[in-house]
């Protein structure tokens, strides 16, 4: 039987105790070296390599059913002994047999937690905080987001986000006139156009309302364009895009924390991110398609055009692109068409051929 020189650590204190191991049959001998006390046997069969022997590396041993207790040996010799009597030494993940429940049960907890606070808690919260969003606060929330999605689509310069001619603007400020007052909103309402081939608009909190050039050019009249913008009035009006938008800056708050950023600037971006791919819901839709007819109607705008809007985009795409995110969401464009006609009673025009031309070209650089 050979004797090597080892240091002991309990488990309990940091501080190590030099001892004398003995190695037989039954297992490992701890002596205390200062005062010959024996500190303990560790059974054959529950002794364990900690990791894998490495050359001119000290060996490190644990015991398999007392956690944190270690032993460290410098004379790498004591490995055939401890190989001739230790029949479970190199089980070096042994102790994991008797963990991987606890660790699959605390992380299924927490994955059902997260999956509950994306999908519940946040969404209800959302709901009941955009009551207490104070305008101001919403106003300016909704031109810092209104800038974020304008330049994630604008083909021009960062310092020409929106279009802009002098006779467009008017133009757009005439159909947000005629539609505006029809609408339950005590803030302010800005409409601008992007300068985009994509086929959309949307609204953001603080009633900023964005219109793609792509929309202007494949709307076949002013009224069809009013339609769509009464529309976004609908959900301004149910403020609709605080909702999604607090849904989503809590989503990306918890993302943040998960990953490790938690800067406003962050949570800014990657909400707006996923308020492009956000989906109202068809209640919320049906509700702002309600407000549409109810503002054309009011303002004397025929809808019909509006409602062949819808079969325009089925004609031209059958199903509908992602690029139309504006409609990939809604109900069926079908019902929708079918609900606009039999409830529309208005018959005029919204803008004179001449603003409606201003408008359609609102982005062309030679309108000047």
């Amino acid at each position: 039987m050979h004797a090597f020189p080892a240091r002991y650590f309990d488990g309990v204190t940091a501080r190590p105790t030099d001892v004398e191991i003995q190695i037989d049959g039954d297992g490992v001998s701890i002596r205390e070296l200062a005062g010959g006390r024996v500190l303990g046997v560790w059974p054959a069969d529950e002794v364990r390599l900690v990791e894998r022997p490495r050359p001119g590396s000290a060996l490190r041993l644990r015991r398999d059913s007392h956690g944190a207790e270690r032993l460290l040996l410098a004379d790498d010799r004591a490995l055939i002994d401890l190989r001739a009597n230790c029949p479970k030494l190199n089980r070096l993940h042994g102790g994991f047999r008797n963990s991987w429940r606890p660790i699959l049960i605390w992380g299924s907890a927490a994955a059902v937690s997260v999956a509950f606070i994306f999908f519940v808690a946040i969404p209800v919260l959302a709901e009941r905080a955009a009551s207490w969003i104070p305008q101001e606060v919403e106003d300016e929330m909704g031109a810092r987001v209104a800038d974020q999605m304008a330049g994630l689509f604008s083909q021009d310069s960062e310092e020409n986000l929106y279009c802009s001619t002098p006779e467009g603007d008017i133009a757009l400020q005439r159909m947000v006139d005629a539609l505006r007052d029809k609408i339950d909103y005590a803030g302010v309402v800005s409409v601008r156009v992007v300068p985009t081939p994509v086929v959309n608009a949307f609204a953001l909190p603080g009633g900023q309302i964005l219109l793609f050039d792509g929309l202007l050019d494949f709307a076949k009249d002013a009224e069809a364009v009013a339609g769509v913008l009464a529309h976004e009035f609908g959900h301004v009006e149910h403020r609709h895009p605080l909702k999604v938008f607090l849904k989503n800056a809590g989503a990306g708050a918890l993302l943040g924390l998960l990953l490790g950023d938690v800067s406003g600037g962050a949570i800014i971006v990657l909400a707006s991110q996923l308020y492009l791919r956000a989906s109202y819901g068809q209640e919320a839709e049906r509700e702002a398609d309600d407000v549409a007819i109810r503002v054309l109607n009011e303002s004397g705008i025929r809808g019909g055009t509006y409602a062949e809007f819808f079969a325009q985009l089925r004609d031209k795409h059958g199903g509908l692109p992602d690029e139309l995110a504006l409609f990939s969401t809604h109900p069926e464009n079908e019902e929708r068409e079918a609900h606009v006609r039999a409830s529309s009673t208005g018959r005029g025009s919204v803008l004179s051929d001449g603003d409606w031309d201003a408008l359609r070209h609102i982005c062309d650089t030679d309108a000047d």
